[in-house]
């Protein structure tokens, strides 16, 4: 089957509540496969018996490929009230990304804070996660925080020292806040801490860029 392709003014539902309910829950669906899929026992036969259904449902979701960078989820006006709004495909925190870890966060006002929640597929050592993880999360509190400054900027910078391991199946508490501002940029600081100690200390520049919005 050929996938079609839908562009952002091709199709009146794009923007509907029902749709970003409908992908939201396949999100949250996918996500929970993969936790089956990296913990499961189940005999090989059955495995492969699974994977042809999931194959065929990968060719039903491509039928129709929507050509924007955002899948129509954001509009032309960007929704500040919290990240998840803000960027709705972000492989953090975006709501309708399958990839996306359990991670929440939010504005509390000149701050990001927020929490976490990895589990097996996000392994490393033994019941820790890979650290490639954690600076995931670190770059996306360190970009937030200067949006949250009233930056439209990227990150140009972004050093991490790990502290200690990041647990696995615990909650983490996530906190980011800007340094120093100037016009066009930001010193950015953050962390990641569980049971009162920090795992990861953060330290980042998001700098300003011409048009980008």
């Amino acid at each position: 089957m050929s996938a079609s392709s839908s562009g952002p003014s091709s199709s009146n539902q794009e923007g509907s509540v029902a749709r970003r309910d409908a992908l939201a829950r396949l999100a949250a669906s996918i996500r929970r496969l993969s936790d089956a899929a990296v913990s499961t026992a189940i005999e090989p036969s059955e495995i492969d018996e699974i994977s042809g259904t999931i194959e065929a449902l990968t060719e039903r979701l491509g039928a129709r490929v929507h050509e924007g960078p955002y899948s129509g989820l954001m509009g032309r006006k960007i929704d500040t009230s919290s990240p998840a709004r803000m960027l709705p495909l972000s492989p953090i925190v975006g709501p309708y990304n399958p990839i996306a870890p359990d991670v929440e966060l939010r504005f509390d006002g000149a701050r990001i804070r927020g929490r976490a929640r990895l589990g097996k597929k996000h392994i490393g050592p033994p019941n820790c996660a890979h650290g490639g993880i954690g600076a995931m999360i670190a770059d996306q509190l360190v970009a937030l925080a200067g949006a949250n400054a009233g930056l439209r900027a990227v990150t140009r910078t972004l050093s991490m020292r790990f502290r200690r391991p990041i647990p696995l199946y615990e909650e983490l508490e996530l906190e980011a806040w800007c340094v120093e501002v100037s016009d066009r940029r930001a010193t950015v600081a953050a962390e990641i801490r569980s049971g009162g100690e920090v795992r990861l200390e953060i330290e980042g520049e998001m700098v300003e860029i011409a048009g980008f919005r």
